[in-house]
């Protein structure tokens, strides 16, 4: 930990207590449509085994997805 984060913290506790401390929400909007997220909860809870490559490649053939979202967050 750096002297500099030292300082900020603890000008940050002078200026706001404990709370001035607590980072804020990061303000990060979702990078996959709500439709393509919805297809994918869709077809998980209608087979479980389905596996994150098959989901994709279903939405990918649905047309919903213009770019490829890695294989993986189609489960998340």
């Amino acid at each position: 930990m750096t002297r500099g984060t030292l300082d900020r913290w603890a000008r940050h506790y002078r200026a706001g207590g404990f709370p001035a401390l607590v980072p804020a929400p990061r303000q990060v909007t979702p990078r996959t449509p709500v439709e393509v997220l919805d297809l994918a909860a869709a077809l998980k809870k209608e087979n479980p085994a389905r596996t994150a490559a098959q989901i994709q490649r279903i939405a990918d053939d649905s047309g919903l997805v213009a770019d490829r979202p890695d294989a993986a967050a189609a489960l998340r």
